[in-house]
């Protein structure tokens, strides 16, 4: 029984190792932190041949993002050949128009191998479910608070020189009064 298993696993192993197999991986190159309405979402596609053969005739075709709008690339990718081993990527970019949350399905591949009579279809990877916060709340958090350090600084700063000129108004007082002092005694010890 071990050894029949065995002859089915080698069988297949050697079977698989004279085909082309296509792995397609989908990402996004934009930053999780950075997909805002109004903002720009760039998704790129790595086509990559794990077989032993070539694969020919390669369309990678990507399904278009509920509220977007395509702005760079294309949805679709065609390649001639990719050899074993090899791999080669294409990049797409969309605005996005609305706050929400986006899902971001898998692409579709088909491809021929030397050893199939109909082309061969599969599905990339998919990504999860991704949040676009508003333009709003992307500003509030990535800008630099221009505003809100100078009143703080401003602030900040009152207190500190309120005391300093207290400090040296007392100072000048006291001068001022050691100062009469030093001369009223003068004035007298002259007369």
């Amino acid at each position: 029984m071990k050894v029949a298993g065995l002859v089915c696993l080698i069988a297949l192993a050697c079977v698989a190792a004279e085909k082309a197999t296509l792995l397609v991986h989908k990402s996004i190159d934009t930053e999780i932190d950075n997909v805002f309405a109004g903002g720009n979402l760039t998704v790129r596609h790595n086509v990559f041949n794990v077989g032993d053969a070539s694969a020919t005739n390669i369309v990678v075709e990507d399904v278009m993002i509920e509220n977007a709008k395509l702005v760079d690339g294309a949805l679709k990718a065609s390649f001639d050949i990719i050899e074993p081993g090899q791999n080669e990527s294409y990049v797409y970019t969309v605005t996005l128009s609305e706050a929400g949350i986006i899902d971001l399905a898998s692409a579709q591949v088909s491809y021929e191998t030397s050893d199939a009579t109909e082309p061969v279809v599969s599905h990339s990877t998919e990504l999860p479910r991704l949040p676009v916060m508003t333009a709003q709340e992307h500003k509030r958090r990535h800008s630099y608070h221009i505003e809100e350090w100078s009143v703080f600084t401003l602030i900040a700063a009152l207190p500190t020189l309120l005391a300093y000129f207290s400090l040296l108004s007392t100072q000048t007082s006291n001068v001022r009064g050691i100062d009469a002092k030093l001369y009223s005694k003068t004035q007298k010890k002259q007369q």
